[in-house]
């Protein structure tokens, strides 16, 4: 029967084997083949460096700008919008396949359509980190309900 016991003294015995690995293995690492093999030392370990971030205050303030121009801004305070200005300046053409240039033709298509027939679309974007605070599907959807109309906040 495994008693706690038992469980301190193998995590203790692998500690200690993972601690001589760290002391004696080669700050440069060892390459078998085309592989490299790398560990950090004890002092690594012990003492890892201090991370400094650079501050990004400026670019935040100068780029983005929460849009509070609407009468009820309850249901889009969480929304940031980016700054025309500095986007229009880093606009760079989409780059896609003929089938995905096809792709985009039929979804406006599909847009303008649901505008003449009064039936609503409903557009799910997620993806990444930029979806949490609403940086780009808040500014794809303000652009979307001024050409084809629509409104609320998006999926919460």
């Amino acid at each position: 029967m495994i008693k706690p016991k038992h469980i301190v003294g193998f995590l203790f015995a692998v500690l200690i084997m993972l601690a001589v690995l760290a002391y004696f293995f080669p700050k440069e690492g060892i390459k078998i083949g085309s592989v490299e093999l790398t560990f950090p030392s004890l002092r690594e370990f012990l003492h890892p460096k201090k991370i400094e971030y650079a501050n990004i205050d400026n670019i935040i303030r100068r780029q983005l700008r929460v849009d509070t121009t609407r009468a009820d801004t309850s249901a889009i305070a969480d929304t940031v919008r980016a700054d025309a200005e500095i986007l229009a300046a880093s606009e760079y053409p989409l780059e896609y396949t003929d089938i995905g240039q096809q792709d985009l033709y039929d979804f406006f298509k599909n847009l303008e359509t649901s505008v003449r027939n009064s039936h609503p679309i409903r557009i799910m974007h997620y993806g990444d980190s930029q979806i949490e605070t609403d940086r780009i599907s808040g500014f794809l959807r303000q652009r979307l309900q001024q050409s084809f109309g629509g409104n609320g906040p998006g999926y919460l």
